[in-house]
């Protein structure tokens, strides 16, 4: 049962990016908003493909503890960020008595109860789990990703992959992402995610996974063989995925986060040559293929990076949903509006005058403002409690045991938590979802133990 929980575990990582999914309700409309209507992301159900593999995980995890006997109820809340996150589940259960649809409210935290059940299951079955072939399961699907989003941008449209949920890409459609320069629009690509951005930070943490397993091969170098060439190759093709997105926020992000990793992690190469060859390698590979990129792409990234303005749209609509979580928040300091019902209640705050497209109605842009707007000042205070105690716990351990696991999935973390100042999909998409509990599941197991210490990273 146990091998069957891995290769369940190795599918979902895999199938982490697939948007494919069933429409199981819709709350409402847009009309309040003062548009015509129409559907909206934020105000349905759905169930995922990915839904469907967790639930198959819950299954088998639940029959091998009736086996056993064991149901591990003890190890669940064996710390006291364990504690913290229960409070905040309870908290936002809580705040659904003033949710105005109740409904809506009701899945989104049966959401979350499903998201932080699978980021106990992960932190506490990480014996069970071979974590090296899991990174590699979800390196691959990120290689595959960044040719789909290689593909699209070729193409500038979407290439039939509806099956796994890719979006409907055209740069005619409204709400679609693009990338203005002159006399064109450009999309940017989506790859099977639900928006570009979300597919960059799959795409970065992809690439600091692949750093981590790259540099803990202890083989010797020698004759460069065909493998290591593959390895190169993919990792030029997930570096050339992340700049097609011309996601401004993540791609900064990546580089800031990539000169610390290779400035901390110097201190592990002081008294190993494999290593430290390893890390030159990576280190003068990434910044050649960055400038590259930056001098064949001038006109794009320019005209996505040097003439951002406080008019553009994305940055109004981001001041729009900050002024109107603000809003909530005074109204609603202690109970918030209700999990889950951001969008619902967005039309009472908005400034007279003002009306949405059904595209534009989405959760405030920062996963803090939103999490006080729905649960209140309290739930907040829970939710970053629970974050900074793992985090320093980690850094914590990093001063008791410098490791390469630690440092990679430390940095992963920070650089989502301050990407979640700027967006909303670590709370409100499942990709996102899926990435930030997975990236939280196993910082708070690396802080604890070393989750390579049985799982032979050395194959990289």
């Amino acid at each position: 049962m146990a091998s069957l929980e891995k290769y369940l575990f190795y599918l979902l990582v895999f199938s982490l990016p697939f948007q494919t999914r069933l429409i199981l309700f819709q709350w409402g409309s847009s009309s309040s908003f003062g548009t015509s209507g129409g559907f909206n992301e934020y105000q349905a159900a759905f169930f995922y493909f990915t839904d469907f593999l967790i639930a198959l995980i819950f299954i088998s995890c639940l029959w091998r503890a009736i086996r056993t006997g064991s149901f591990g109820w003890r190890s669940i809340f064996a710390s006291h960020s364990d504690f913290l996150l229960a409070a905040f589940v309870i908290i936002a259960g809580v705040s659904l008595y003033w949710a105005n649809n109740f409904g809506l409210g009701i899945y989104q935290f049966l959401k979350l109860v499903e998201f932080v059940w699978l980021f106990f299951y992960i932190k506490n079955n990480f014996a069970v789990l071979n974590f090296s072939h899991a990174l590699w399961f979800l390196f691959s699907s990120a290689v595959f990703q960044a040719l789909l989003a290689d593909w699209q941008w070729h193409n500038q449209s979407s290439i039939g992959l509806k099956f796994l949920g890719e979006s409907v890409l055209d740069p005619n459609l409204a709400g679609v992402a693009k990338l203005d320069i002159p006399n064109a629009k450009l999309i940017r690509p989506y790859g099977t995610f639900p928006h570009p951005n979300i597919l960059a930070a799959f795409l970065s943490a992809a690439i600091f996974i692949f750093y981590w397993l790259y540099l803990s091969n202890k083989k010797p170098y020698g004759r460069i063989q065909i493998s290591e060439w593959l390895k190169f190759l993919a990792f030029f093709i997930l570096l050339l995925g992340l700049f097609l997105t011309f996601s401004r926020l993540i791609i900064i992000t990546f580089i800031l986060a990539g000169v610390i990793f290779f400035w901390l992690s110097k201190r592990l190469g002081k008294d190993d040559l494999i290593f430290k060859q390893r890390r030159q390698v990576l280190l003068y590979l990434s910044a050649i293929f960055t400038f590259i990129f930056l001098f064949l792409m001038r006109p794009e990234m320019f005209g996505r990076f040097g003439q951002l303005s406080l008019a553009e749209q994305s940055v109004s609509l981001r001041w729009l949903y900050n002024e109107i979580a603000a809003l909530m928040i005074a109204n609603n300091p202690l109970t918030g509006v209700g999990f889950g019902n951001f969008t619902n209640r967005m039309a009472e705050f908005l400034p007279y005058g003002t009306s949405l497209e059904s595209w534009a109605i989405q959760p405030v842009h920062n996963i803090y403002l939103l999490i006080a707007a729905e649960t209140g000042v309290i739930g907040l205070f829970f939710f970053l409690w629970f974050l900074i105690s793992i985090v320093i716990k980690t850094i914590g351990s990093l001063r008791l045991n410098f490791t390469l696991e630690r440092l990679t999935l430390l940095l992963i973390t920070l650089a989502f938590l301050f990407i979640g100042l700027f967006d909303h999909f670590f709370l409100t998409l499942q990709q996102g979802h899926l990435m930030l509990w997975i990236i939280l599941a196993l910082l708070t197991v690396a802080s604890a133990h070393s989750t390579t210490d049985s799982t032979q990273a050395s194959e990289a």
